[in-house]
């Protein structure tokens, strides 16, 4: 069997929403309460939460049963090798789902992956929409203004310590792919409607670090670092910002990597428009 992910080809999924819709808020109307609104409304966000939690528990278990013997990822095989059950997290709660591990076939002690991870795009136990929800929310902000915000909108993320190991997993990722998904995303780019000057901009700036002392009672100091920052800027004729990148790399690298990344960006844009202000 080969894990794919598929995505809508038509315009079906608009008219099955609606259905949703509908037959949800008939359901509601049916069990109408005379609670106050606001009381109400905390009812019926914590209700839609369970119903999709448990939807999305009863589809992922039916999607794990339906795996053979054998699955193919990519050109590889890979054979049935230990069950087991694993807790999953997503914007209305865990679900615990039982599932299979496969180990990749004609490697002795080969590595192993999870089909119903791989078949739904779970990310270091994230369903997709929670691991979107927290690589956003980590990109602006720390990790414990991100579950708050969630839970301030009623969500039912997982504990900040297993979100903090989710976006660090994302990060990682991200991080040793980019010189491959960088140039595909920029290649399909085009200038913002009104751009009329790219502003750059590259400084470094201290970071405190906790490191050991070398005195003979061994001690955390604080050691300031410098690390590179670099930002990529498209303004309009009234210096208005249309589009922002901004770069960092931790203090143990040099410069050269977001330099290239941003004369990349440079290149693209003057390639599109060669009149654009510097």
């Amino acid at each position: 069997m080969n894990i794919l992910r598929h995505e809508a080809a038509n315009d079906n999924t608009r008219d099955e929403f609606e259905r949703l819709v509908q037959h949800l808020v008939a359901a509601i109307d049916e069990h109408g309460s005379e609670l106050p609104f606001d009381q109400l409304e905390t009812l019926l966000l914590r209700t839609t939460n369970e119903a999709v939690r448990r939807h999305l528990h009863k589809t992922l278990q039916r999607l794990a049963d339906s795996f053979g013997d054998v699955i193919v990822v990519g050109e590889r095989r890979y054979k049935r090798h230990q069950p087991g059950r694993a807790k999953y997290f997503n914007l209305c709660g865990s679900i615990d789902i039982d599932r299979w591990t496969y180990r990749c076939l004609g490697e002795r002690n080969g590595p192993t992956i999870v089909g119903v991870e791989k078949a739904a795009g779970i990310a270091k136990g994230a369903t997709p929409a929670l691991a979107f929800a927290i690589a956003q929310g980590v990109a602006k902000a720390p990790i414990r203004s991100v579950e708050e915000d969630l839970r301030a909108a009623f969500r039912e993320p997982p504990s900040r310590a297993t979100m903090d190991r989710i976006g660090r997993h994302l990060g990682a990722r991200v991080n040793d792919a980019v010189e491959e998904i960088e140039p595909l995303l920029r290649a399909k780019e085009v200038l913002p409607t009104g751009a009329k000057a790219i502003n750059l901009g590259l400084d470094r700036t201290t970071i405190p670090m906790e490191e050991a002392s070398d005195d003979e009672e061994p001690q955390l100091v604080v050691q300031y670092r410098m690390g590179y920052v670099g930002t990529f800027c498209i303004t309009d004729e009234n210096c208005e910002v249309l589009v922002t990148r901004r770069y960092a790399v931790p203090s143990h690298e040099g410069p050269s990597r977001i330099l290239e990344r941003m004369k990349a960006d440079l290149l693209h844009a003057l390639a599109k428009n060669p009149k654009l202000n510097i």
